[in-house]
């Protein structure tokens, strides 16, 4: 008998238990004769079916064939299933614990939602909890930056803000641009402001100056600061000649253009006026430019943008053969609907030299 009660109690111990039952609720069939749960009493059973919530186990033995009846599975402490530390299929050891009138599992799975904070592996200070290798794999402790860094493949200048339904990446301006804000339920952008410089230089001895605005067409309007300038032919005019076509071709048509001008001498008593022409192969900006060592002249002019792209503003000044000052101021306009998106400075005859800086205008 004593050798039949030991194999009976191998039987329960060590994972001959197929445990039944459904919903939460375990049964298993024991070989021992139990009329009643007793402290320490112990069964090792292969789970039927996965917990979702707080669960019972009875025993059905052979003098109890309806079963003891169903007592409580509790953890460490006491405490109660939430779902998932019963898996179907693995094997499980339930030891009865008088005390509480429960069963308490030993070697339960991790339940649904039962981690804390204190059981996590520790980490560094400023991490957080995330996977930045490829493939799935354990949780990396991960720096803000290095989660940042999901939103896209970020550069240096980037900026990150919050789109219509997720986080987005705003890759860096361009120099000389601000971040501004394009109001509520809109994304920010960058723009200029006041003037930005986008390109410089000078020529010496040339035909033409000519400046292609193609990349610029993000401005309100374009200004010219033309300083330093001597023409090779003295007594020579000052041109604004125009292209639609990126500088392929400068319009240079008998009516292409009309301008019109406002003049003024600083001489002994000062003289002034005016000059223009309606119908015309260039805008003129003054006449009688020289080169003497004493002569120069400087030239502030604006093409304007939008519809309005194809008229000029310019003022000028410079000194003549006799020191004298002039200044004078310039409009002009290329016929024609046909967007600017090239402009040539020229003399009227021969060859000039000047320096150049061109700017936008936000």
């Amino acid at each position: 008998m004593a050798e039949r009660a030991l194999d009976n109690e191998l039987y329960d111990n060590h994972g001959e238990i197929i445990l039944t039952g459904s919903s939460n609720a375990y049964v298993a069939t024991v070989a021992r004769s139990v009329s009643a749960y007793y402290r320490g009493l112990r069964i090792c059973g292969k789970a039927n079916h996965t917990n979702n919530g707080a669960a019972t186990l009875n025993l059905i033995t052979p003098n109890s064939p309806s079963g003891i009846g169903a007592a409580a599975i509790r953890k460490a402490a006491n405490a109660a299933l939430v779902g998932g530390e019963i898996v179907s299929g693995k094997y499980y050891d339930f030891i009865y614990d008088d005390v509480n009138s429960v069963f308490q599992i030993e070697n339960a799975d991790i339940g649904t939602g039962t981690v804390t904070n204190a059981q996590l592996a520790n980490m560094a200070q400023f991490r957080i909890k995330a996977r930045q290798s490829s493939g799935s794999g354990v949780p990396e402790d991960l720096t803000l930056s290095e989660v940042l860094d999901f939103i896209g493949s970020a550069a240096q200048g980037d900026i990150l803000y919050r789109g219509a339904s997720a986080w987005a990446r705003l890759g860096a301006g361009t120099n000389r641009q601000f971040l501004q804000t394009q109001g509520t339920g809109a994304n920010p952008q960058y723009a200029y402001s006041g003037m930005t410089l986008l390109t410089s230089g000078s020529v010496s001895n040339q035909a033409t100056l000519d400046i292609v605005l193609t990349s610029y067409t993000a401005f309100r309007a374009i200004k010219f600061f033309l300083t330093g300038y001597v023409p090779a032919t003295d007594n020579t005019a000052f041109w604004i000649r125009t292209s639609s076509n990126g500088g392929s071709s400068y319009d240079s048509g008998a009516n292409d253009y009309s301008w019109g001008e406002l003049f003024v001498t600083a001489s002994a008593g000062g003289t002034s006026g005016d000059d223009g022409d309606n119908l015309d192969a260039q805008i003129r900006i003054a006449s009688g430019y020289g080169n003497a060592s004493n002569e120069v002249a400087a030239f502030e002019i604006t093409l304007y943008p939008s519809t309005l792209n194809r008229l000029i503003h310019a003022s000028c000044i410079r000194f003549d053969s006799a020191a004298n000052l002039n200044g004078s101021f310039h409009s002009g306009v290329r016929g024609g609907s046909a967007d600017v998106n090239a402009v040539r400075f020229l003399s009227s005859s021969g060859n000039l030299t000047v320096n150049y800086a061109v700017f936008g205008m936000a």
